[in-house]
């Protein structure tokens, strides 16, 4: 029985080290998304694409404007904010390291309409 311990304790320490070492070679990125006037903005869809990802990654934010990426490979990433209303956001350059979380807040702008519809019509005639 104590042979068997010994074996298991012996295994349990040999692949510890290993697990340890692959759960630190990520990092994080997350940050709120608000408007100008500081108010968070929920449902903004923030995308990360990056060479080491191998795709993309989407979040849409929650109530208080949060978005979060966590267990990110090191690398360079794009992140891109995006909501009916307003105007996309985009940052190419963001530099991701191991062990780190990084906290990038975006600031969305309000898109403003510059066009004018005047609609003219003619009152039908009656006879």
């Amino acid at each position: 029985m104590a042979k068997k311990f010994l074996s298991l304790l012996m295994f349990v320490l040999l692949i510890s080290p290993l697990a340890f070492t692959q759960s630190r070679e990520t990092g994080a990125i997350t940050g709120t998304v608000t408007d100008e006037a500081g108010a968070p903005l929920p449902g903004v869809t923030v995308t990360i694409s990056g060479p080491n990802l191998m795709g993309t990654r989407t979040y849409v934010t929650d109530a208080r404007g949060i978005y979060r990426f966590p267990a990110l490979p090191p690398g360079n990433y794009t992140i891109k904010a995006e909501l009916q209303g307003f105007t996309s956001v985009v940052n190419e350059s963001v530099r991701l390291s191991t062990t780190t979380t990084l906290s990038i807040d975006i600031i969305m702008k309000q898109t403003v309409l510059a066009e004018e519809l005047t609609v003219v019509a003619k009152a039908p005639t009656i006879d």
